[in-house]
């Protein structure tokens, strides 16, 4: 069952300023899934789940990173994630290690 877009990724990609590419590459598609998508080609059941857990997390993050620095903060690497980037940990299924980033600056845990 396919899930209508409403520009969702667009919207989303503008809040996590990051460019087509770089949404392709967090999401596991390909840059042209994504021009396809922005233009209002309906969410399939699996991206449209990535696409929930992405919005969760830029909402949270917005919480504990500037928003105008998050696509920046995203695409270089992190010493905190042993030089990796946030969007390819995203890539690689290593969310968790954002959420438990989150988390320990949300609740003042130094690392």
């Amino acid at each position: 069952m396919a899930v209508a877009t409403t520009n969702r990724i667009e919207t989303l990609r503008h809040k996590l300023d990051v460019t087509q590419k770089v949404m392709a590459r967090i999401l596991g598609v390909t840059e042209r899934t994504i021009i396809d998508l922005e233009a209002g080609r309906p969410l399939s059941e699996g991206i449209g789940r990535r696409v929930t857990e992405l919005d969760r997390l830029q909402r949270d993050l917005s919480k504990v990173v500037r928003s105008q620095a998050i696509g920046q903060w995203l695409t270089e690497p992190n010493d905190a994630f042993d030089g990796d980037a946030p969007a390819d940990l995203i890539a690689k299924g290593k969310v968790d290690l954002l959420w438990r980033m989150i988390f320990d600056l949300r609740s003042g845990v130094s690392s």
